[in-house]
């Protein structure tokens, strides 16, 4: 049996792949992403389980699931959240949720069950070594006046867009609210809301927000296009930086998180996915 776990948080994916492994599980594979999990089940040709963290920076846990069940019908899943998933109780179905910190003995409890489930068939699919590819409904459409160019990912809201503003020639990152929760009417003024503070921040290191709205059924905000790679990319593709380049993102951190302080704003916890680094 094959599984592949996938988490951000650091070391996380490879501790519990490696938990799964010593507990005879199967053969384990680990991913510190959406897509390179989709890599390694390119890679591989399929996989039997999978155990992902639901919010990631890239793409959510649901997202891969379902995209990956598309090309593996027989696929288990094991989902991990350190939040409250009710409001998902449609996208998470029948299928099991550990919290976070995942205790290892807890999943390999689940992973065993899901072994042993009658359900779903255990019939080899014919697509399983078919490329899997995320396709996404916006990419090459017009949006309120931005060309959708291709889709970088995935935040905590929503899909995020690499688009074109046609009227001035402008390159930005779209960033829009998540369908399934377009008929919550607080959780759509709640994302408003966090543009419109995002847009009123004035710190040189942060990435500006320019406008937001609301076309036929997407509600959405513009900002600044990034112009360099994520730290967690660097790392992941072994790149070596210089210890003056580290000294500057570490200086460059540290006043954004003053900057934080000082303004009594609220915001997550940075992560080596929040932080650009520009050539």
């Amino acid at each position: 049996m094959k599984i592949l776990v996938v988490d951000e948080g650091p070391g996380v994916a490879e501790a519990l792949a490696r938990g799964l492994a010593d507990a005879g599980c199967g053969e384990c594979f680990a991913a510190t992403s959406a897509r390179g999990g989709v890599e390694i089940v390119n890679r591989e040709h399929g996989i039997d389980v999978l155990v992902t963290a639901v919010f990631m920076e890239d793409i959510d846990g649901f997202t891969l699931h379902e995209t990956l069940r598309e090309h593996l019908p027989d696929l288990r899943v094991v989902f991990t959240s350190g939040y409250d998933l009710t409001e998902y109780a449609a996208r998470v179905g029948d299928w099991p949720v550990l919290p976070h910190p995942v205790e290892i003995d807890a999943l390999v409890a689940e992973v065993v069950r899901l072994e042993t489930s009658p359900e779903p068939a255990a019939a080899p699919s014919p697509q399983a070594e078919a490329p899997v590819s995320a396709p996404d409904p916006l990419v090459g459409t017009k949006l309120a006046g931005f060309q959708i160019e291709a889709r970088l990912g995935e935040d905590f809201y929503g899909p995020v867009y690499k688009a074109m503003q046609t009227s001035i020639g402008r390159g930005v990152e779209l960033h829009a609210l998540h369908g399934d929760l377009l008929a919550d009417a607080a959780r759509v003024e709640r994302f408003l809301a966090d543009a419109r503070v995002k847009a009123n921040i004035h710190q040189p290191a942060l990435l500006s927000v320019f406008e937001a709205g609301r076309d036929d059924s997407v509600v959405y905000y513009t900002s600044e296009e990034r112009g360099g790679d994520a730290l967690d990319v660097l790392v992941a593709r072994g790149e070596k930086l210089p210890p003056a380049a580290v000294l500057g993102i570490l200086r460059t951190v540290c006043e954004v998180m003053i900057h934080f302080g000082q303004s009594r704003l609220a915001h997550e916890s940075l992560n080596p996915a929040h932080v650009i680094v520009d050539r």
